[in-house]
């Protein structure tokens, strides 16, 4: 693993000659300057798209416009009780840390402004660099390892990093590694039978984990390895002491989530793999491990839209084949003279970060079936945990290169900086950009399609879009997103009939479809059938009860029926969701003068 400025690695422990400036945090003037270094090409590189004010993407409007929570309308602490998705449709998603952070940028400003969103998750990624840059730096100085570089500089500006930093809605995987980094700092300063080992392993274990855990589910991953970090640094005590910290990290968010969600393990109320078997959900979650680190190693290979497609091509195959290869050699030959080695820990300091990565496998895994997958996000962490490895391996292999090695190396991490400013530029600049960008390697793909479709729809384009939703269910008839989609356009153009086949079509294609059945419910009501919308509404919200708009429908349709006192239980509930909703309010005042006159 060599350094970017070195090619030797910086001794250990105390005071040298080549740290005059040594400060508290046990790292000399020039790591330092490097490390900032760093961190404001980060900057410059992910600030870059903002340029072009590239907007909302894919789901980014839905996390934030909508959201009681976000929007100020109830209390922050709503977010520890409830879904991330709790006003759109429940997922199983308990990520409350992220839900605060974007409350927090919300309040800025009068209307949501994107570009306000966005500069707070380049910032955050810029912290969690410069956290994780500090924790690296002393435990490769007690380590005797040079300092990782390149994997820091991989870390900070790979294009796979894209959906995490440029996306608003990555703002998830961003509070899970700023979790991740405060830990690794803490439990840098754990050491053999220092008074305080127990209690800064504990500590950091505790307090890392947890957050990662209350910004998204791959907070498993720092959970799994920050006591083995403690172990390495302080010995048996000190990893027991972090073990304990993982475990009650672990088990309060656990606990959280239960109270909340009803589950204490990650899963969705409406998966798009609840139907597969475990093999196939293992095969399935594997196949997006997989695909994202061979876009880490090869950035170049589109990133795909969620878990359908999973399958490996032979070049990159061969790629990882080569890579995994030449990784276990050196691992084994390091091993192998590991009495020879400056320090304990410095035959083990690559394996465990070899062993984080693996373990970045457990929220892909789909033990419990869960919702679709975004590789790309689910690197984030790998990316972090891996820095060491990352470094060592390119360094091993660019040490036949002598003094060009840093030459080298300082070239692709500009390469990656060119690659990350512009992807992040032109994919995000719109959901329509986003998903056709997957097309050359998607064409095939009913999800991406009727994605597109959607897209087209926003941007007022209707004959595009219902060609891209028939495009869709030529390639998938089972599929009942496009189903739903054409029944909301013949709703807008007022065809009642047409629009009831194409939704009831979707419903019984995908019974969990909670839009579908709120149009159909709409249809049903304008064709004079208040008793059957009402139920087609209790049945959308059983599968979404934080969604405002249903209850209000509700409602309607309760009115309709004569039904008041029902109605306006059902208005209260909307309005306990989103208080300063418009429509419930005026539904409310009317269901009360007619409750009065029918008295």
């Amino acid at each position: 693993m060599e350094p970017l400025e070195s090619e030797t690695a910086t001794p250990t422990g105390e005071e040298s000659a080549d740290r005059p400036a040594a400060t508290a945090l046990g790292m000399g003037t020039k790591d330092l300057a490097l490390l900032w270094g760093l961190c404001l090409l980060t900057l410059a590189t992910w600030l870059f798209p903002l340029a072009r004010d590239p907007g909302f993407s894919y789901d980014d409007r839905e996390a934030i416009v909508g959201n009681p929570v976000v929007e100020g309308e109830v209390p922050l602490r709503t977010a520890f009780t409830q879904d991330y998705w709790h006003h759109y449709e429940d997922a199983g998603h308990y990520r409350p840390m992220a839900t605060v952070l974007l409350a927090m940028d919300r309040a800025r400003s009068p209307e949501p402004e994107p570009k306000l969103f966005r500069i707070t998750n380049v910032c955050l990624h810029a912290a969690v660099l410069l956290l994780l840059g500090l924790a690296m730096l002393r435990l490769c100085a007690r380590w005797n390892l040079p300092a990782p570089w390149f994997g820091l500089a991989v870390f900070a500006l790979h294009p796979i990093s894209a959906d995490v930093v440029a996306w608003i809605s990555g703002r998830t995987s961003l509070v899970s590694g700023l979790g991740a980094a405060v830990g690794l700092l803490t439990v840098s300063f754990v050491r053999p039978a220092a008074a305080s080992g127990g209690a800064f392993a504990f500590l950091g274990t505790a307090v890392g984990a947890g957050l990662a855990l209350l910004g998204k589910e791959d907070g498993l991953v720092v959970a799994s390895l920050l006591p083995l970090t403690a172990w390495i640094l302080g010995g048996w005590r000190a990893g027991a002491a972090a073990a304990v910290g993982s475990l009650a990290a672990v088990g309060s968010v656990a606990a959280l989530r239960a109270a909340a969600l009803g589950s204490a393990l990650p899963s969705s109320p409406a998966p798009i793999l609840d139907g597969l078997g475990l093999i196939d959900r293992l095969s399935m979650g594997a196949g997006a491990w997989w695909n994202g680190l061979c876009q880490v190693v090869a950035p170049w290979i589109p990133a795909p839209p969620s878990l359908e497609r999973t399958d490996i091509g032979p070049w990159d195959g061969a790629l990882w084949a080569i890579a995994v290869a030449f990784a276990a050699t050196i691992l084994a030959r390091r091993i192998a003279t590991a009495r020879d080695a400056p320090s304990p820990a410095f035959a083990w300091a690559p394996a465990l970060a070899l062993f984080a990565v693996l373990v970045a496998i457990l929220p892909l895994i789909q033990l419990v079936p869960a919702g679709e997958l975004f590789a790309p996000r689910f690197m984030y962490q790998p990316l972090i945990v891996g820095t060491l490895f990352v470094s060592w391996v390119v360094g091993s292999l660019l040490r036949p290169f002598g003094r060009w090695s840093w030459r080298l190396q300082a070239v692709a991490v500009l390469a990656l900086a060119l690659l990350s400013a512009t992807r992040g530029s032109a994919r995000y600049q719109d959901r329509l950009s986003y998903w056709e960008s997957h097309l050359p390697g998607h064409a095939d793909s009913a999800k991406v399609w009727t994605a597109i479709g959607q897209a087209r729809q926003e941007t007022g384009d209707l004959s595009a879009a219902r060609a891209a939703y028939r495009r869709s269910i030529e390639l998938d008839g089972t599929y009942g997103a496009p189903w739903a989609k054409l029944g909301e356009l013949e709703l807008r153009e007022k065809d009642m009939v047409q629009a009831e086949a194409f939704l009831r079509r979707a419903i019984a294609e995908d019974p969990s479809a909670v839009a579908a059945r709120a149009n159909l419910a709409r249809a049903v009501l304008s064709a004079g059938d208040p008793e059957d919308a009402a139920r087609i509404y209790r049945e959308a919200i059983a599968i979404a009860p934080g969604r405002a708009a249903l209850h209000r429908g509700l409602a309607r349709a309760l009115v309709a029926r004569e039904h008041f006192e029902e109605a306006e239980a059902a208005v209260a509930r909307a309005l306990a969701l989103s208080p300063t909703d418009s429509l419930s309010l005026r539904l409310r005042d009317t269901i009360r003068a007619r409750s009065s006159g029918a008295r």
